[in-house]
């Protein structure tokens, strides 16, 4: 997770190259820390300037190719996702500048504006300045006439938010805010209409370059609008052409701002041409990443166009030096089916960029079969707009499970030539005569057809016959058995439907029938280039990857974001001499010890504390030997306050366990609650368990919710199956309006204790009963599971949760719930559920007849 910081930008942009990088710098200069920026399909060289920002990670970049209503779609994701991640958030365009009038640092200004959840700033509108074409140098050292302050469009403000305040997008210019609350102008005055009463720019103000020169005002026209379809008229865009005043205003940065730009190459080329790139769309292929791009690079490759499926695993790490070298060029890419239009994505903006482009899969290893680079193959093609290279495909080689090494040294079988599916081809087009891809098999271009090796016309994803006496793809369609199954089930890149999983099974024996070693006389050269990129990297940068390749003695670890597996409790906190005293225990499952915390209380971080950790915990050790260091898992907290003990009421401790700088399961605790703790006679009457056991479920739900699915405090989240209330009494310390708890029940008598002990006091938090038929939990019901229908309109919630209710379902109502959560979440939004596991041991009892419930299997 990204760092906290103070302010950030987010803006959509297409074809800003020629400014990006003085607006980047110039905001810099002015406090801004991070910039969030929706690519809009740019075509010019915006990907190329930006490139160092995204390494240093203050650019977060997102491809955004809408036609209508983009800004407005773009400014509502990064509420949704990427919000909590800045104090403050201006939304503003690239034509614009903002800036304080007098002070330096944008950051400063804003500590005035500390309880208002937004801040309207005025723009003053700059003309062409005389300029018919787009002149030399800086614009904001070229447009210096603008329109007078009393220009009324000059009354438009933009808005800087504050991100815990702010809850949606109206337009580029509104939102909305939490309590309904009011943006204020630079003056503390409210902002209640679509512009304000009085111009003010006194404090903060931005430098509005709407028309900039008359050719480049043209062009902006015809460009259409990133918020509604229709275009502007060109005389509305010459209204604004106003050159009435002249404004230096913002000159005074022009001597730092000249600087940054120097250090920074101001002049960045469009990327140099290639002969031959790679096009291919990923999702967690990272054991054998640095494997494919050597590979290729061997062969010829000087260029990767790699477009990201969302991958969850150490992807982004390990192309990270490929992405500094230029050598690969990287697109997050989260359509689902994506692969087409990541195709089509990149002939549309990369196709003057290299000669040749293949377009293959992360499993598909293309080579020459006799040559030793495939550009000297291609040289035989260059009267043709496409090559169609046959494939071959292999299979598991025996594997049951992932061997260690190279993929190409271990998967040594494959499939007769003659077997029908090798007949399909892969495509290495010459992009600036292709059109657009029909499937990832086939293109269609400007003139003519592609053909084989042979010089064959092919119009189809397959070829009459069989041929690679010169170029061949080795598909390594299932590798091992352990890796084929999630793969086969998990779908296709190009669609939405999942494969068959006794198809393959039954094509395992024609999978490995022919022993193939063409492809290792390139092994010597790739192991020493792998190698040499093992040797690159910082030590505790190295890669998972890298290291299996290399080692496979050399232990990994988990990529870096995911959460260490750990147990843990506060036990005690209490309030001693101006102290909040926090006592409790951690253990890692095999981390070894915790070495120090994260502390945050209400939301807020808390830096000075004092730590005691390793005292000694018989009871841990005796209740869970196992764990890494049980017997010195205990830790005690003191912090000093200021706050009188009431003063912590329903004040939320939060305590993230550190292993070597790796986070551990948070560590949740309310102090001084308000909602009275159940009486371990409700909760032993309706679950079976003491009301420790209670609060302790809770927290651990509220642990998993915020650390893995990212609740906010401000989400609407559905409790399915909410029984007695654990997860909303743990919630009651968290969510904050306009956040709120829905959940629903088939047994009515708890939900009596939750709606008088928790809505009444939080009107936020509502518990239904459903009247379901359950054999065994609601006999009398009547509504079957399989017909129920949510009682909630589309896309109500951000989060839903379910603790251990399709256990307890037929396949047919798992079915229908799955069909429910998906109606009723919002786009993004994320499920979190548990269930018990029918393993063989527990299938066996059941068959003994020792099981407590008649279960069955269906």
């Amino acid at each position: 997770m990204r760092q906290k910081c103070t302010l950030s930008i987010c803006a959509i942009m297409k074809n800003e190259g020629s400014y990006l990088r003085e607006w980047l710098e110039f905001h810099k200069l002015v406090g801004v820390e991070r910039f969030y920026l929706y690519d809009n399909n740019s075509t010019d060289n915006t990907r190329d300037i930006i490139r160092p920002y995204l390494d240093t990670g203050e650019v977060i970049l997102k491809h955004w190719p809408g036609k209508v209503g983009q800004q407005m779609a773009a400014y509502t994701d990064f509420l949704e996702n990427y919000k909590h991640e800045s104090e403050w958030i201006a939304f503003i365009d690239l034509d614009e500048f903002l800036f304080p009038t007098l002070d330096n640092d944008l950051k400063e200004v804003l500590k005035e504006f500390v309880d208002a959840p937004a801040v309207g700033v005025n723009w003053l509108i700059f003309g062409s300045s005389g300029h018919e074409t787009k002149p030399e140098g800086l614009q904001m050292e070229n447009y210096t006439y603008r329109g007078k302050n009393d220009f009324k469009a000059n009354l438009n403000f933009k808005s800087i938010v504050r991100s815990d305040q702010t809850i949606s997008c109206l337009s580029p210019h509104h939102f909305t805010y939490i309590n309904n609350g009011v943006a204020v102008t630079e003056n503390l005055e409210p902002l209640l209409g679509k512009i304000s009463e009085k111009h003010s720019v006194s404090k903060l103000r931005i430098n509005h370059y709407f028309t900039r020169s008359k050719e480049e005002t043209k062009k902006k026209v015809q460009r259409g609008r990133a918020t509604v379809k229709s275009k502007r008229k060109l005389s509305f865009v010459l209204l604004h052409d106003r050159n009435d005043v002249e404004d230096l205003t913002i000159q005074r940065f022009l001597p730092q701002l000249k600087s940054a730009l120097t250090k920074t190459s101001d002049n960045p080329q469009i990327t140099e041409k290639c002969k031959l790139s790679i096009c291919a769309i990923i999702k967690n292929e990272s054991p054998y990443l640095v494997e494919w791009l050597e590979f290729h690079k061997l062969v010829g490759v000087e260029r990767f166009y790699l477009y990201d499926n969302e991958s969850t695993d150490n992807t982004k790490e390990i192309i990270s030096s490929y992405i500094n070298s230029g050598e690969v060029i990287y697109c997050y890419w989260p359509q689902r089916p994506g692969q087409l239009s990541a195709y089509s994505h990149c002939l549309e903006n990369h196709k003057q960029e290299s000669e040749w482009i293949a377009f293959i899969d992360l499993d598909e290893f293309l080579f020459p079969t006799k040559a030793d680079d495939i550009k000297e193959i291609l040289d035989e093609f260059i009267d043709v707009p496409a090559l169609a290279v046959n494939w071959l495909i292999f299979g598991n080689s025996n594997h049951e499970t992932k061997p260690e090494g190279l993929q190409i040294e271990n998967f040594i079988k494959r499939s007769k030539n003659n077997y029908s599916p090798n007949k399909t081809v892969k495509c290495i087009v010459h992009p600036e005569q292709t059109v657009k891809p029909v499937n990832p098999h086939r293109f269609i271009y400007l003139n003519g057809l592609a053909v084989t090796e042979n010089k064959q016309p092919v119009n189809r994803a397959i070829t009459p016959k069989h041929s690679v006496q010169k170029l061949r793809i080795n598909h390594y369609h299932t590798r091992s058995k352990e890796e084929s199954k999630p793969k086969m089930m998990g779908g296709k890149a190009n669609k939405n439907n999942k494969k068959d999983w006794s198809n393959f099974e039954s094509k395992e024996h024609i999978f490995n029938e022919v022993k193939d070693l063409t492809i290792q006389r390139f092994i010597p050269k790739l192991k020493k280039a792998i190698e040499k990129v093992n040797a690159s990297l910082p030590q505790l940068q190295k890669t998972s990857q890298t290291a299996n390749l290399l080692n496979p003695l050399i232990p990994t670890s988990p990529p870096s974001k995911e959460v260490i597996p750990t147990q843990g409790n506060l036990d005690k906190s209490l309030i001693q001499n101006q102290n909040l005293l926090l006592v409790g225990w951690v253990a890692s499952i095999n981390y070894g010890p915790v070495d120090g915390f994260k502390v945050a209380i209400a939301g807020q971080e808390i830096t000075k504390f004092d730590l005691t950790l390793g005292l000694p915990s018989p009871g841990v050790k005796k209740s869970y030997p196992d764990l890494d260091n049980a017997s010195l898992a205990k830790f005690r907290l003191k912090l000093p306050i200021e706050q009188k003990q009431q003063e912590y009421q329903d004040s939320l401790i939060a305590l993230t366990p550190l292993f070597n700088h790796r986070e551990g399961g948070l560590i949740l605790a309310v102090k001084n609650p308000s909602i009275p703790i159940p009486s371990t006679k409700y909760t032993k009457n309706f679950g079976g368990i003491s009301s420790q056991e209670f609060i302790a479920t809770g927290f651990k739900w509220l642990s998993y919710l915020i650390q893995r699915v990212n609740l906010k405090p401000t989400d609407h989240i559905l409790d399915i199956g909410c029984g007695l209330g654990n997860i909303a009494y743990a919630l009651t310390s968290y969510l904050k309006s306009p956040g709120r708890y829905e959940g629903f029940d088939m047994v009515d008598k708890p939900l009596k204790w939750l709606q008088q002990e928790i809505s009444t006091g939080k009107p936020n938090f509502k518990f239904r009963f459903v009247d379901l038929y359950h054999p065994i939990y609601y006999p009398k019901g009547n509504v079957p599971v399989a017909e129920f229908i949510f009682p909630y309109p589309n896309e109500s919630f951000d989060v839903v949760c379910l603790r251990n209710i399709f256990t307890n379902l037929q396949a047919d109502g798992v079915k229908q719930y799955l069909r429910e959560i998906s109606r009723v979440l919002k786009p993004g939004g994320k499920c979190l559920f548990s269930c018990f596991l029918l393993n063989l041991e527990s299938e066996n009892l059941t068959a003994e007849g020792k099981s407590s419930k008649n279960l069955y299997i269906n």
